[in-house]
């Protein structure tokens, strides 16, 4: 495998999971939605860091978003750090600095699996990228994967193709 997709439910065997993946040179993300007993061990052995919105807060005590990432980014240095903000896009901490990417606008039949699909595209958007992806170019195409799946009833009955993610980008 090219990258280890894991969460937050057992983050003990996680962690086993994550530094083998590391060893093996194998890149590694994560889906965390809650602070657990072993989480910031297992956030040490991460490279992709997707939260969701009230995670970074829960972990630092900092209320403020962006002061959360900051906050997280000295201890978690080898990690992007992305929060995801449903229907306001996500913000990241790249370079030391916040960027926020919007979402796209498009008709909404059910959003179960929104998230998922954010995590699958992104994890996408970096392999199609290569051996040095734009994370800019990463966090838009997670962004039209995510929205593309809310078409249809369900978590995978609407999941998009490639080419449908690279025109939903490319009409912006």
């Amino acid at each position: 495998g090219r990258v280890l997709l894991v969460d937050d439910h057992e983050p003990l065997a996680a962690t086993v999971a994550a530094r083998a993946a590391r060893e093996a040179g194998v890149r590694t993300v994560i889906d965390v939605e809650k602070l657990r007993p072993g989480t910031e061990e297992l956030l040490q052995h991460i490279d992709v860091i997707i939260a969701a919105e009230h995670f970074p807060s829960e972990l630092t005590g900092l209320p403020d978003l962006g002061a959360a990432l900051r906050e997280m980014a000295p201890r978690l240095e080898r990690a992007h750090i992305c929060a995801t903000l449903g229907r306001k896009g996500s913000l990241s901490l790249v370079d030391g600095k916040e960027v926020r990417t919007p979402a796209f606008e498009v008709h909404v039949e059910d959003t179960t699996g929104a998230g998922d699909a954010f995590r699958a595209g992104f994890i996408s958007g970096w392999l199609r990228a290569g051996s040095n992806p734009n994370v800019h170019d990463v966090l838009r195409y997670a962004h039209g994967d995510a929205p593309l799946n809310c078409r249809g009833l369900g978590a995978r009955d609407a999941l998009p193709r490639p080419a449908e993610v690279l025109e939903l980008i490319r009409r912006g």
